[in-house]
């Protein structure tokens, strides 16, 4: 074995107790670690010299900075690579004014094997730690470390690389007075090294645990903000495998109290997945292709953070963790990609002042491949229970909560990844009894695309999101995204990948004060074509929000959306058609509160063809409905809009696809109030419809209050209706159609309709829309009629 490189060990310690001028103590010192020795004849390369620092500030405003660096191992020629050497550094700084900290580690890298069978020395640990404490009011502290775990060595010749080294950290700053707190630690662990060779594989990334606190003692704003992340898998070469990424755990791994304004951030990353390859470059002989191995998958993350402290200041915390990318395969070789790593995050805050909280978890991406299968997308996802992400004021102030979950995309290839499909319910959660906002979101990942194979499927998002209350003013956000589908590309048939469906459903219900929520629902687009092959659909849109409260002066809110997923373009084949949207929004009030009621739904558009004589995809339909009621005198207004997506172009000879028909409804009733309703349908443009255009809308106002209702059309109009009643004759009642209102009515009120009256007369609607479609290339189903669907 080669001599290992020497250590180096260094240590400082300024003090200055000196008072105003003069009086400040900065303090700095590094260490670095020897080379570790080469080697041949098949012997170990050298490890690398370890370095350690220790370095100390004191005096009237003090500073210290410290930095170590592992040396780096020795390569070898047959043997093993030298492992890198580890590196430990520590930093304090005590000022009565001011105090900083700041210290950084680095481990050294492994040393590589160059000759047959060996192989890659192991990365080097690095240990980083800080701490600052100042003792006067109005003092400024800071803390910040950074640890990088050495990267593993290669292995160029038939062996294994070297895993990536651990980065560990533990960082803390403490104040007496009003001054800030600043708490920064940052922990890396080292990549994994390249691996050569059948039944060989890359080195595995490098793992990292870090630690952060911040105090005040005299109510001073506090921010404590940690980064850990696994190092990435090595590369593996010519029939090796990839190594897996670091997986990244971070459990409460921030801490800290103050009576000021609190922040504290969370997060954590797993290493990607190792890339493998066949290819090699021989001088002389050109290139060679080798079987691949199997890339390497994405580490794993997960934070989890907890705080619970009866300080009067503002807090607000973000966890998050996000899984690390599956490695890709390239070159020929049949190498898959690797699977995306699973994510999960947590946050559970408790304090007596305002609350924000939040957690974020993202799936890692799958890795594509050439010639194999592709990588799936990871799963992500909010805690294991329910209300895994959670805010709670016990001094009654605002509390805001936050929850969002990113399914992984799927990876391309012949055969693609399948996207990470998300579902949520009722992941969020608050308690206090002032305001409440909750939000929840879901995104499924996208499916992965294929070159001349099947597409991988998208991942649907399903996010539900209820809460009853009684609370000063209770506020729900809920939305979901489906994926979008893979494209396809070099296949003559088949077609590319649907989007995936997204549903949301929403339900607030306060009994002491107002509620307002807002739903959201997106259908993914579909994925693109070409070489003849049929463009992917897009996503259905579901979307249901309801609103309710008691008492009086307590007003409810509602506003609901649904958007389908666009269809996915062909170059000569069939366009995709676009993702249908239903939507339906309600609103009750059971006191003397006002009522609000919001709806829209579009359909998405249909795919463009760009190539040939071939037809755009049709346009989705919409259908959009509002509901709106009170027992009091307060007003209740309602709309609802529903917008068909358009046709998508045809090209060539081909003709647009028909356009997405519309169905809106809107209804409201109020006991002693007035009562406004409108409801708007507007068909998609293109050749014909796929289904009717209706638009109805019903209003009955209270005693001695009015009703109004409007109903109104763009496209081929088959139904319009608009309905007002008032309970007493001092009463008004005005229906609409379009612009055209009709006669003051009675108390009875008078219905306004127009419709389509051959087929409205039919018991069997159903047989007479197809032949009604037909004649959709006029403006006006009177002139429709005359073109022969009269006789039906």
């Amino acid at each position: 074995m080669a001599g290992a490189g020497a250590d180096a060990t260094t240590t400082v310690n300024g003090i200055n107790t000196a008072v105003g001028n003069n009086s400040d103590t900065d303090a700095g010192s590094n260490a670095t670690g020897g080379h570790g020795g080469d080697s041949n004849n098949q012997r170990n390369g050298g490890a690398g010299g370890k370095a350690q620092n220790s370095t100390a500030a004191t005096g009237e405003s003090a500073t210290a900075s410290g930095d170590a660096t592992g040396g780096t191992g020795g390569d070898s020629y047959g043997g093993s690579g030298g492992s890198g050497g580890s590196a430990s550094s520590v930093s304090s700084a005590v000022g009565a004014t001011d105090a900083d900290a700041y210290d950084d580690a680095t481990g050294g890298n492994g040393g590589s094997n160059r000759a047959e069978n060996g192989t890659g020395g192991v990365g080097g640990a690095a240990s980083s730690s800080a701490n600052a404490v100042a003792t006067h009011n109005n003092s400024q502290i800071s803390a910040d470390t950074t640890a990088y775990g050495g990267y593993g060595g290669a292995s160029y010749a038939n062996g294994n690389g070297g895993n990536g080294g651990t980065a560990t950290t533990a960082t803390s700053a403490k104040g007496a007075g009003t001054g800030a707190v600043q708490v920064d630690t940052r922990a890396w662990g080292g990549d994994g090294g390249t691996g050569q060779g059948l039944g060989n594989k890359g080195g595995a990334g490098g793992t990292a645990s870090a630690q952060a606190s911040g105090t005040s003692t005299g109510n001073g704003d506090v921010a404590v903000t940690l980064d850990q992340r696994g190092g990435k898998g090595g590369r593996g070469y010519l029939g090796a495998d990839g190594g897996v990424g670091g997986d990244s755990i971070a459990d409460n791994l921030v801490s800290g109290s103050t009576g000021g304004a609190f922040n504290l951030t969370q997060y954590a990353e797993g290493g990607d997945g190792g890339n493998v390859s066949s290819i090699i470059f021989a001088l002389g002989v050109g290139i060679e292709n080798h079987p691949a191995g199997q890339a390497g998958s994405g580490g794993q993350a997960k934070s989890v953070l907890n705080n619970v402290d009866d300080g009067a200041g503002a807090v607000t915390g973000k966890s998050s963790a996000e899984g690390g990318s599956g490695g890709a395969a390239s070159a020929a070789g049949n190498g898959n990609g690797g699977n995306g790593g699973d994510a999960n995050a947590e946050i559970a805050l408790i304090h007596g002042g305002s609350v924000n909280a939040s957690a974020v978890a993202i799936g890692g991406n799958g890795g594509d491949s050439n010639t194999g299968i592709a990588g799936n997308g990871g799963l992500a996802g909010l805690g294991l229970d329910l209300a895994a992400a959670y805010g709670e004021s016990t001094g009654n102030g605002t509390v805001e909560v936050a929850g969002e979950v990113r399914g992984g995309n799927g990876g391309s290839s012949v055969a693609g990844g399948t996207g990470a499909s998300v579902n949520l319910v009722n992941k969020v959660d608050g308690k206090t009894s002032a305001d409440l906002n909750l939000s929840q979101t879901a995104n499924g990942g996208n499916g992965g695309g294929s070159v001349g194979g099947q597409v991988g499927a998208a991942g649907s998002a399903d996010s539900q999101l209820s809460k009853s209350a009684a609370v000063n003013a209770l506020s729900l956000y809920n939305y979901a995204t489906g994926g979008n589908g893979g494209n396809l590309s070099d296949a003559p048939s088949g077609a590319a990948g649907a989007g995936a469906v997204g549903t949301a459903f929403v339900n607030a219900d306060n009994s002491a004060g107002s509620v307002y929520a807002w739903g959201s629902a997106t259908g993914g687009d579909g994925g693109n074509a070409d070489h003849g092959a049929t463009g992917g659909a897009g996503g259905q849109a579901n979307n249901t929000a309801k609103v309710a409260s008691s008492g009086d002066n307590h007003d409810a809110t509602v506003s609901g959306h649904a958007l389908g997923g666009l269809g996915g373009v062909s170059y000569g084949g069939q366009a995709g058609a676009g993702g249908s949207a239903i939507s339906t929004s309600y609103g009750t009030a059971s006191g003397n509160s006002a009522v609000t009621v919001s709806d829209k739904a579009r359909g998405g558009n249909g795919g463009v063809n760009l190539f040939g004589d071939t037809n755009g995809g049709n346009g989705g339909a919409a259908s959009s409905l509002a509901n709106g009621n009170n027992t009091g005198t307060q007003s209740v207004s309602v709309t609802s809009f529903a917008y068909g997506g358009d046709g998508g172009q045809g090209h060539g000879s081909g003709r647009a696809g028909a356009g997405g028909g519309a169905n809106s409804q809107a209804r409201a009733s109020s006991t002693a109030g007035h009562a406004s309703v409108a409801a708007n349908a507007t068909g998609g443009s293109g050749y014909g419809f796929t289904s009717p255009i209706v638009a109805t809308a019903w209003a009955q106002g209270g005693m001695g209050s009015s009703a109004n209702a409007t109903a109104g059309q763009t496209g081929i109009q088959l139904t319009a209706a608009a309905h007002a009643d008032s309970v007493a004759s001092v009463s008004e009642s005005r229906a609409a159609i379009g612009q055209v209102p009709a006669p003051k009515t009675d108390a009875a009120g008078k219905q306004a309709v127009r419709s389509a009256p051959h087929c409205l007369k039919t018991p069997m609607f159903q047989h007479c829309w197809p032949a009604i479609r037909r004649c959709c290339t006029t403006s006006t189903l009177a002139v429709a009629v005359r073109f022969g669907c009269k006789g039906l």
